[in-house]
């Protein structure tokens, strides 16, 4: 919360860079722990992201938390993958829009530029965050998303499963940024 307004998180959509790079700043006008249900918003913003690379994204992320707890297999992994979704890193991005999102709502699509823009318009702070976590920063994760598409790459009854998932997603996406041409 930016005094009334209110930035949504979802997760893997950059929701642990926005969340540190406000701890970072120590501006008193930021509530990180705020709910936006809990006060009367002037205007909602949102990071969307493409539904497929966040679902890449977000089965790498479960996989990986549940590899440094149990040490589960990929195979096993595999063995579920047409559950497409897993845990929140997974559910559909529409699900956290707990509002009506067709009023005083600006749709960022999450990419370095969209963050640029987010902190012109909502954020303000001086300068852009120094350190941006990318699952490319872990080997283990870049290994995981690797098997992750060469699985959709043989299987490609799969992307379109999560496609058809994702359908609302993408709903939004095309009805906010028809421009970007996603699927």
């Amino acid at each position: 919360r930016i005094y009334n307004d209110a930035l949504v998180n979802i997760p893997k959509n950059a929701s642990t860079l926005i969340v540190n790079w406000s701890h970072e700043q120590n501006d008193p006008n930021i509530i990180s722990e705020a709910n936006y249900l809990d006060f009367e918003v002037d205007k909602y913003y949102v990071l969307i992201r493409d539904p497929f690379d966040r679902w890449i994204s977000g089965v790498t992320e479960y996989y990986y938390r549940q590899n440094k707890q149990n040490k589960v297999e990929i195979k096993d992994l595999f063995d579920r993958i047409d559950m497409i979704e897993f845990d929140e890193h997974t559910a559909p991005q529409y699900q956290f829009l707990n509002f009506d999102y067709t009023k005083n709502t600006v749709f960022v699509p999450m990419n370095k530029e969209g963050i640029h823009y987010l902190n012109k318009k909502f954020l303000k702070y001086l300068h852009h965050p120094e350190k941006v976590w990318e699952s490319a920063l872990v080997d283990t994760k870049v290994r995981i998303q690797r098997l992750l598409l060469e699985k959709v790459q043989k299987q490609p009854s799969l992307k379109d499963k999560v496609m058809i998932f994702y359908k609302q997603d993408y709903k939004i996406i095309e009805n906010y940024f028809p421009h970007i041409g996603l699927p």
